[in-house]
């Protein structure tokens, strides 16, 4: 499996390993009839739907190699318990995660120290900078 654009990030009481490879992106892509972008711009807007978020989400562990009924219940248990706001900044990050592409090693040598968020926000705002809200506080903290 490829590494590029594969994140760990703590959900709940545990972490879990991300990944939007093509094969999720085509999946959310045709199963929301909107492009990735489309997707990311409307988590980023807050203007997302729940289903929205469950899709980034269970296709983001899927490509990050768990079971897809395994995924399906996890996110289905975390949805009910977590604020949603968690889930939707967790969706956000997984997303750009997607489309910046970065391994994990690319992701460490950007901005040491920092949250995977803005490390992720230092590789992709020169191309993807229309994607980052004005105010990243909750999403990219430090």
């Amino acid at each position: 499996m490829s590494r590029h654009g594969l994140i760990v990030q703590p959900w709940g009481d545990r972490s879990f390993a991300f990944r939007l490879g093509l094969d999720e992106i085509e999946l959310i892509e045709s199963q929301l009839n909107r492009s990735i972008f489309e997707v990311v711009q409307a988590i980023h807007d807050r203007a997302a739907k729940t289903s929205d978020l469950r899709l980034m989400l269970l296709a983001g562990l899927i490509g990050g190699g768990m079971a897809h009924s395994d995924a399906a219940q996890l996110v289905d248990s975390q949805l009910d318990i977590s604020p949603i706001e968690d889930s939707r900044d967790l969706a956000y990050v997984i997303g750009l995660a997607g489309l910046a592409r970065a391994t994990p090693e690319e992701l460490e040598d950007q901005e040491p120290g920092k949250s995977v968020g803005a490390r992720l926000s230092a590789l992709i705002l020169p191309i993807f900078g229309w994607l980052l809200p004005a105010d990243r506080s909750r999403i990219l903290a430090d």
